[in-house]
């Protein structure tokens, strides 16, 4: 899928032939976390609306059928293995203020829909967590990303306003700075800040926004620097629960992941993993911040 301010379009590229398909494009069109069943060839997807809702939908040729509607975050469908109408998706409800503002959302739990029966089941909820990315495999695990739930509606404080009232006059200096440094480089090629040097080259990113969340990169880099080079949290872990209720935890620090055939693969930011059937793990790729990963196996 691809998106601009006012244009998206979704399109089918062959690895093999390293063709490029347009299939569908239009108007404030913006979907993300396509899945396609890979019997049926059915795609779905999670469509945003500028409302800020964002639900699961159904692609069938040029039109977008909206499976769930909602005043909720409908994110990441995934196809149930062995069935031909049952998908997975992780949900989390919005709070607005009176005014009908965006005032935060509850915990992210999973839900199951059945396209043929019509019925919409909660298969994974904790008021203190959060569960992301699910996916079933071919025995009827479920696998998710599991992190503790943090309530993000914005409260004012005491300390809070104090804190703005004391960095105010510093914020409106960097502000005024910024702006005159922006139009000198635009008209003198020349900035008004030359401390410190200008050898930096790229973007040198201090947060990652990620399933919903700012994760401060450098703080995780700081504790990487320890361990395995995650830039991910410890405590967001790949789960995986069996049909008896039984959870597992299979790795810490996950960033995104994808199963097949009981195997594991999983990015932690900046590298790759895979997780045998056996549990023995192995380090496969390496980038810079790898957010999400699909295993397309030849």
């Amino acid at each position: 899928s691809l998106q601009t301010d006012s244009v998206g379009g979704l399109f089918d590229y062959s690895v093999s032939d390293k063709e490029e398909t347009r299939l569908l494009h239009k108007e404030y069109f913006n979907v993300s976390d396509i899945d396609v069943h890979p019997e049926t060839g059915e795609t779905v997807c999670s469509a945003a609306f500028n409302t800020g809702v964002t639900n699961i939908a159904l692609v069938s040729g040029n039109s977008v059928e909206q499976l769930t509607e909602g005043d909720s975050f409908d994110e990441a469908p995934r196809w149930i293995p062995g069935s031909k109408g049952r998908i997975v998706f992780q949900s989390a409800g919005i709070a607005r203020s009176g005014e009908g503002f965006y005032a935060g959302h509850g915990n992210t739990c999973v839900m199951t829909l059945d396209l043929r029966a019509g019925t919409l089941e909660t298969a994974l909820e904790d008021p203190a967590f959060d569960f992301l990315a699910p996916q079933y495999d071919e025995n009827g695990s479920l696998y998710c990303i599991r992190r503790r739930y943090e309530e993000n509606a914005n409260r004012v404080t005491l300390l809070s306003s104090l804190k703005d009232l004391l960095f105010f006059p510093v914020r409106i200096v960097r502000a005024v700075v910024g702006y005159l440094n922006f139009f000198s480089m635009i008209y003198s090629k020349e900035p008004l800040i030359t401390a410190g040097g200008n050898g930096k080259k790229g973007p040198d990113p201090k947060t990652v926004f990620l399933h919903g969340r700012m994760i401060d990169v450098d703080k995780q880099m700081k504790k990487a620097e320890k361990g395995d080079g995650s830039l991910i949290p410890s405590d967001w872990e790949l789960v995986r629960i069996a049909a008896d209720g039984s959870m597992k935890v299979i790795a810490q620090g996950v960033a995104s992941f994808d199963l097949c055939g009981g195997e594991v693969v999983y990015s932690n930011g900046p590298k790759v993993f895979h997780v045998a059937a056996d549990g023995t793990k192995s380090r496969i790729a390496e980038g810079s911040c790898i957010e999400k990963l699909r295993w397309c196996r030849a």
